[in-house]
């Protein structure tokens, strides 16, 4: 996790540096040897290293997630306000559930019921703060 942790803060500060970028051009005036204004080549670059940036990031959301599917899903690297934007963008806990019966094979009946009593209590909560964000 301290990796992906650590590559996210230089992701972040790489995002920020591009945002910079494109603030500048677009304070810029408008070069008119470029024909309907569309940047040139410098822009066309630019866009491409962004969208390299923006592969990178799910490449490594990805190997994270084959690494540890628990983790990847808690995203403790992510602020409690920044966690509030994936559960109104309905990335809710029970979500893993749904994931984790067809994933796991060869589970006793103590170990089934304890995943669907632990599933049903989340279920609950999920519901009790859905309800008290719907009341804000």
């Amino acid at each position: 996790m301290e990796d992906f942790k650590a590559f996210l803060e230089d992701w972040l500060a790489r995002q920020e540096a591009f945002l910079d970028q494109f603030l500048l051009r677009a304070s810029e005036p408008e070069d008119p040897s470029c024909l309907y204004g569309d940047g040139g080549e410098a822009d066309r670059t630019l866009i491409e290293q962004v969208l390299g940036h923006h592969q990178r990031f799910y490449e490594e959301k990805m190997k994270l997630a084959k690494e540890d599917a628990f983790l990847f899903f808690s995203a403790p690297w992510l602020t409690s306000f920044e966690r509030t934007f994936l559960w109104i963008s309905d990335f809710k806990p029970t979500l893993l559930f749904r994931f984790l019966a067809s994933l796991v094979d060869g589970l006793i009946v103590a170990q089934s019921k304890g995943i669907e009593r632990i599933g049903a209590e989340t279920w609950r909560r999920e519901w009790e703060l859905t309800e008290a964000m719907a009341k804000v």
